[in-house]
């Protein structure tokens, strides 16, 4: 499957909380990814560090290579020589970086955001030239067999970057809201264990316009399923960037004993009934008619 087509159809938009990494399997890639892992568990990434490799799904390797690229919190390239490849070739210097790690390194700054990605060399006697467009990026060098406090160094800087611009966009989606947003937000983004609402004609007429926008800005998601040519539900699910933005303006979800009772419980048990039995209506008249 080409990347294209793997992004349009398949790129989930929420982030794993696991540290991707690309390096090539040479013989030193055992202890390597032993080293990050440890640091990733350490630096607390819930799902720790994953390779290519190392899954146990039945799933084909370029796909899995893609929704890790994609989904990844943050992602880190070894761009060290490639052990199996001789150092030269007719007396002339030789490019020994792994072309399969370079190839992975072209999909993430083609899909993510410079501050999410992290790279590394062995230091050698004779550095080769690296192709243009990566020489421009800031490389990480490191002596012999790197220990954890380099590794932990390098994904501490990484991720405080990420914070500083995920910051910067929670400024900016802040600025970018209008007063319906903020609406929806009171209404349906305090609710304890549920990420999602829906809005039946009448009710989403004068948020049509918001819920677009929030949609573009990354706060919301939209989710639909067919119950028939004629017959579908939808839902629209609050983004975890989504909550953030909320904490920061400091809309925080409810707890259940403020939720139990409250005039928000009792507007979303109205709109499940409501929706229940229109689902229910629908389908019944389904049966009748082919019946």
């Amino acid at each position: 499957m080409y990347t294209k087509h793997f992004i349009e159809q398949f790129w989930e938009g929420e982030q794993k909380d696991q540290l991707f990494v690309g390096m090539p399997f040479d013989g030193d890639e055992a202890w390597k990814f032993d080293v990050i892992t440890k640091a990733a568990k350490k630096l607390n990434f819930k799902e720790g560090a994953f390779m290519q490799g190392t899954e146990k799904e039945a799933i084909s390797i370029p796909e899995g290579i893609f929704f890790n690229i994609a989904n990844s919190k943050m992602l880190l390239f070894d761009l060290s020589d490639d052990l199996r490849i001789p150092p030269q070739v007719s007396g002339q210097e030789y490019h020994r970086t792994n072309q399969n790690v370079m190839y992975e390194l072209g999909v993430a700054m083609a899909i993510r955001e410079p501050y999410e990605i992290a790279l590394i060399r062995k230091k050698t006697g004779t550095e080769p030239r690296l192709p243009f467009d990566i020489r421009t990026i800031n490389i990480n060098s490191f002596q012999d067999r790197f220990g954890s406090d380099f590794i932990e160094g390098i994904i501490k800087e990484t991720l405080a970057k990420k914070e500083l611009h995920r910051n910067k966009r929670i400024k900016f989606v802040r600025q970018s809201i209008d007063e319906n947003s903020v609406m929806l937000m009171l209404a349906y983004g305090r609710i304890p264990n549920r990420n999602h609402f829906h809005l039946d004609p009448v009710q989403i007429s004068p948020y049509k316009s918001s819920l677009l926008r929030l949609i573009d800005l990354g706060m919301i998601r939209f989710e639909s399923s067919l119950w028939s040519p004629t017959g579908f539900e939808y839902a629209y699910h609050w983004t975890d960037f989504g909550y953030s933005v909320m904490e920061d303006l400091g809309i925080i979800k409810m707890n259940e004993n403020d939720f139990s009772g409250s005039k928000e419980e009792k507007a979303i048990k109205q709109a499940d009934e409501r929706f229940m039995e229109q689902k229910k209506n629908f389908l019944d008249s389904s049966r009748a008619s082919t019946d």
